[in-house]
């Protein structure tokens, strides 16, 4: 994505870039699968609760650090009704 690079680049020191979850293609609204698990003291190891949830969405996540939170992001666009299960399902993956 040569795009996200270069619009890094142009940020400065004092600048964050944010991403909207929902995309407007040709009339039609989707959304960009996005997780953010908060707590920049979380441990990368704790991430294999995402495990069965990428077997139930049948999707790949990529895990980034910001260095405040941890976010992933999955491979695929989703329409507005698969969101709102996905964003339930999300509810479900949280181990005591």
């Amino acid at each position: 994505m040569p795009w996200l690079i270069d619009a890094f680049n142009k940020l400065s020191p004092t600048q964050e870039l944010a991403f909207q979850s929902n995309l407007c293609i040709n009339d039609q609204v989707f959304h960009i699968p996005m997780i953010d698990f908060g707590g920049k003291d979380r441990e990368l190891k704790t991430f294999f609760e995402l495990e069965s949830f990428v077997e139930l969405w049948e999707m790949d996540f990529l895990i980034y650090s910001t260095g405040r939170s941890y976010h992933a992001y999955g491979n695929r666009l989703i329409d507005h009704e698969t969101w709102i299960k996905f964003m339930g399902s999300l509810l479900l993956i949280n181990r005591r």
